[in-house]
């Protein structure tokens, strides 16, 4: 049964809950120090995407820059995303290189929500990886500095990074909790809340990260990228509210 999707509808009421969160998550704040690489190190080298899609970007118009509310924004100006195919209401990766799929609309205060789904067998993957929660990131660039925040989901751990420069070198893991092994092997459903000064991270409608936004991306417009590591590998129901 596909589950529903919880949409927030102002980015306010994102704000007054992540106040309310922070009373009882308070010693989330302190930050786990370590550094790690990125979910993959193949995908290293392409962040920030869009880099590479300054022609691509040129011809965008105000309308589709515009910071508004939109669902299931699967046109393709809209995106750079290489070794992707776009459909009418989900995009299917086509490689097992970690491609990211960058969508070009630039967000401050956001959120994203957006569900991750196995289409049919993959050959590549073992018997062990079949069996295997879903692995996929979804990352905040900044713009301006090429830092960003990663949201990486592993099979046993959800982790919050934080490029540790704008060289695409290390990450420095902000958060990192538990992965739930009642989750769901064939698809998983992520929000992400950003706001002024919070990030809330929420999988399968379960609360699992309550930080504060990272200094990395703090004030700046940031552009969502989408990474999977394995082909044949659907992201679907899309949604961004925010400004």
């Amino acid at each position: 049964m596909t589950r529903p999707l919880y949409i927030v509808t102002s980015l306010a009421v994102a704000s007054v809950l992540a106040g309310c969160f922070r009373d009882v998550n308070s010693d989330q704040d302190k930050p786990i120090v370590r550094v790690d690489t990125p979910l993959s190190e193949e995908a290293e080298s392409t962040i920030p995407a869009d880099k590479d899609s300054s022609s691509a970007k040129s011809q965008l118009t105000e309308a589709d820059l515009a910071r508004t509310s939109w669902e299931n924004p699967f046109r393709p100006r809209l995106w750079s995303s290489e070794n992707w195919r776009i459909a009418e209401n989900s995009m299917i990766c086509d490689s097992d290189s970690g491609q990211p799929a960058t969508f070009f609309r630039p967000y401050r205060s956001v959120v994203i929500e957006c569900r991750f789904s196995r289409t049919k067998e993959n050959e590549s993957e073992t018997a062990t990886e079949e069996h295997m929660p879903i692995e996929c990131e979804i990352r905040l660039i900044n713009r301006n500095s090429n830092r960003w925040v990663s949201l990486s989901l592993r099979p046993t751990h959800i982790t919050l990074a934080e490029s540790a420069d704008g060289a695409n070198s290390t990450m420095r893991t902000l958060r990192e909790t538990d992965r739930s092994s009642g989750d769901s092997i064939s698809e998983v459903v992520v929000r992400l809340t950003l706001t002024p000064n919070r990030l809330l991270v929420t999988v399968d409608g379960q609360l699992k990260i309550n930080a504060t936004r990272p200094g990395s991306i703090m004030m700046v417009d940031c552009l969502a990228q989408f990474v999977v590591l394995k082909r044949n590998i659907v992201l679907s129901d899309v949604r961004f509210e925010g400004d």
